[in-house]
């Protein structure tokens, strides 16, 4: 009985990693993308995605964070990604909440995962 209760918890832990990996996967690539296919210099970029560049940055120093301290790195995501919702919300208001909710509950769900392994 204590050999299954160990590998359930081994496997919340590999999945807590891959659902941070793949939400972090597909941000990076869609920004990439994104930032491609404009083809606008890093430095003429618009000071509002500036914000989320950062915002974006801390998350994955949240999820670096969360290889050595699951805790630590697992709130930093998850309050990173409601910055990013709030974020959004302050730039477009109340009408961008979908957005919001897209840019930003990937991110708590997978930090509140890391914390609550």
């Amino acid at each position: 009985m204590g050999v299954e209760r160990n590998e359930s918890i081994d496997m919340k832990k590999i999945i807590s990693r891959i659902i941070s990996i793949f939400f972090l996967a597909f941000f990076i690539i869609f920004f990439i993308g994104e930032t491609a296919a404009e083809k606008i210099p890093i430095y003429q970029y618009p000071k509002e995605l500036w914000g989320i560049i950062i915002i974006f940055i801390v998350i994955i120093i949240g999820f670096f964070t969360s290889i050595s301290s699951k805790k630590l790195g697992g709130i930093i995501m998850a309050c990173a990604g409601a910055a990013a919702g709030l974020y959004i919300i302050l730039l477009g208001g109340l009408g961008d909440a979908y957005t919001a909710l897209i840019y930003g509950l990937p991110f708590i769900i997978s930090g509140l995962l890391l914390v609550y392994d």
